[in-house]
């Protein structure tokens, strides 16, 4: 059984009790006072982890816990900013292929160029984010460019059903530059079962924009606001239009999360929503709201923000 004397033991006790048990030969841990801390978000994680598992659950997040991690693993680190792209000799695992015949002339010139760039550049790096080789899906991916929109129900601008895309003129081959991510992300998640419903495209858009040279796609500052709003909105929100909204919200959140954890927080994340393995079952308003399935991703996904890095969400409307 775990201690239950942490929070009366004096908290130096406590800090050489847990690097002794951490690090009995005397190396590491047991150095708190003068060791090195960790550099990278990763390292201090893997640090706090440590102790997290010397404790009972109700212990963490108190102060003596919380002074314990900062005497023992530091401060946290900042988010990294630098981000190394794909390897340049990175290729594509399967063929894409594209039907451009429906525009104009002059547009389908533009088609062999946003293709191989989608293919060559994109491709490979939302590969290595998401952990996804498409090949392990589909024998092809196969684009399908219209004049107007991808539904004309929907006004969509592109629609994906695995590994058949169908896009608007306006919203592919008319982009600069042009290319496709959001809906080949649509895509890999479709392929590996993670989960999409756009709530980690503007983090991971943001990453491969960066990784190619230009500005993320979306702000910290615009997600915050937009949160704060559908936060507010949702009080008075039900059904369908509630679970847009909370999809949304949670959307935003790992938006913000790329901005304060960085990329490899967010392909972490990402993947935990693959298999996901919950500590806890989903709440009924998140089942309710999400589906059996989806809920279960979901839930994974908030123990992983709360637990790992210290990102939490308080909608009740949402059952967050």
């Amino acid at each position: 059984m775990k201690p239950k004397s942490f929070l009366i033991i004096p908290t130096v006790l406590v800090l050489f009790a847990i690097a002794l048990v951490l690090d009995p030969a005397g190396k590491g841990l047991t150095k708190a006072y003068g060791q090195k801390k960790p550099k990278t978000v990763k390292e201090w994680v893997i640090c706090r982890e440590k102790l997290e598992a010397l404790v009972d659950k109700e212990e963490i997040g108190t102060p003596g816990f919380e002074s314990a991690v900062l005497q023992i693993c530091g401060k946290r680190p900042a988010a990294e900013t630098k981000i190394n792209p794909a390897p340049a000799s990175s290729k594509a695992d399967l063929p894409f292929k594209i039907d451009c015949s429906e525009l104009d002339a002059e547009r389908q010139a533009i088609c062999k160029s946003y293709l191989a760039t989608t293919r060559d550049e994109v491709y490979p790096h939302l590969r290595d984010i998401t952990g996804t080789s498409l090949s392990s899906c589909y024998d092809s991916v196969y684009y399908k460019i219209i004049p107007g929109s991808a539904s004309a129900s929907r006004g969509a601008g592109g629609l994906t059903s695995r590994n058949r895309i169908t896009y608007g003129q306006r919203y592919s081959v008319d982009l600069k530059p042009p290319y496709d991510v959001h809906e080949l992300l649509h895509s890999i998640s479709q392929c590996n079962g993670a989960l999409d419903e756009h709530v980690f495209h503007g983090a991971i858009m943001n990453a491969v924009y960066v990784r190619m040279g230009r500005k993320p796609a979306y702000s910290k500052e615009s997600a915050s606001e937009n949160q704060n709003r559908l936060i507010k909105a949702a009080e008075t929100s039900g059904g369908a239009d509630l679970h847009d909204k909370c999809r949304a919200i949670l959307g935003e959140q790992i938006t913000i999360a790329y901005f304060d954890l960085g990329e490899e927080a967010i392909r972490r994340l990402y993947q935990t929503t693959i298999s996901p393995h919950p500590v806890s079952l989903p709440n009924k308003r998140l089942v309710d709201l999400w589906g059996k399935s989806s809920s279960i991703k979901v839930q994974a996904l908030l123990e992983a923000l709360k637990g790992e890095y210290k990102h939490s969400l308080n909608v009740p409307a949402c059952g967050y």
